[in-house]
Formats: C-alpha cells, structure tokens, sequence
C-alpha cells in the first residue's frame, strides 16, 4: 500500500517538475542570461520520477541562479576579468599541491563588495513561477543566499561559474 502512494506522489512530482520546468521556458526563453546560458532546452534539468519536487526545484533554481549571475558578471565585464584573476592567483607549491588561497581571498573580496548588486539582480530576474516554487518548497532562502553564510554562497557559486567558463574555453580552443 505505501509503495503505491509513493510511486502516486513521484509521478504528480515529475508532472509538476515538468510544469515548472516549462513555464521556466516561457517566462524567460527571450532573455539574454537564458538564452547563453541554455543554449538548448535540454540543457535545462529535467524531472527525473526518483527525485520529489522539492529537490528538483532545488537542481532547477541552482541552474536558473548560475545563469543569472553568469549573465550578471558577463553584463559587467567582469566574467573575463576573473578567468584572468583565477589563472593568476591558482599555482602550485614546491610539493606539487594546487593553492587555491590567493584566489579565493580574491574572490571573497570581489563578492562582498558586490553581493547586494548580485542578489538584486538575481531577484529582478528569476521566473515567478520558480519564485512561487522555490518558496512553497522552503528553498528561497538558499536560492538568494539569505542566511548567516551569504558571501561563501555566492563566492562559491561564483567560482563554479568561472571554472566553467575557464574548462569550456580550453576545450573549445583544441
């Protein structure tokens, strides 16, 4: 009896994934920072029937999030600018170990200076419709990074971004 209403509630959470997932679409397919940063709309996740809507929402806000900010640093000039920084900053010690310490300090400072100018461009544009989900699924407060550890949230989103950015350019340029 408790698998059949567990398979009950994946199947009404992959439909409501894929609702979520298409009025996504709708509501910013035209925008610029969606656009580059989906190029395609499989590259948007999908709802997979193991997962609940609350983690799908999860996966789906972290993708709309990074390519806000993506779209935000690129607006900015200054997604090129951190590339350089991290390529300057990353070395290896005298043992053969990567330091990332220069780099992330840098990237800390850049953030702080700028996290107020992130979030309120990420709220400007997020979907409604990821807005109402992401709130009915209590995962708001992590997509805008409120709470006591906003500026490692951010850095570290940041971060992955770059690091995108840096390994996608390598690739493309063999």
């Amino acid at each position: 009896m408790f698998s059949i209403l567990k398979s009950l509630f994946k199947v009404d959470a992959k439909s409501m994934g894929v609702k979520l997932k298409k009025n996504i679409e709708e509501a910013a397919g035209n925008e610029k920072w969606f656009s580059n940063y989906f190029p395609s709309q499989e590259c948007l996740y999908d709802p997979d029937q193991c997962n609940e809507y609350r983690d799908y929402t999860y996966m789906l806000g972290c993708q709309v999030r990074n390519s806000i900010i993506k779209g935000f640093l690129t607006e900015k000039d200054y997604l090129s600018k951190l590339c350089s920084k991290q390529e300057q900053l990353i070395y290896m010690d005298d043992y053969g170990d990567l330091v990332f310490d220069d780099w992330h300090r840098e990237l800390k400072r850049f953030t702080k200076k700028r996290d107020c100018e992130i979030i309120s461009d990420l709220k400007s544009k997020t979907p409604q419709a990821l807005v109402d989900a992401l709130i009915k699924t209590e995962r708001w407060d992590n997509y805008v990074f409120e709470d006591e550890f906003l500026t490692d949230e951010i850095w570290s989103c940041i971060d992955q971004i770059v690091n995108d950015e840096i390994y996608n350019t390598e690739n493309f340029d063999d």
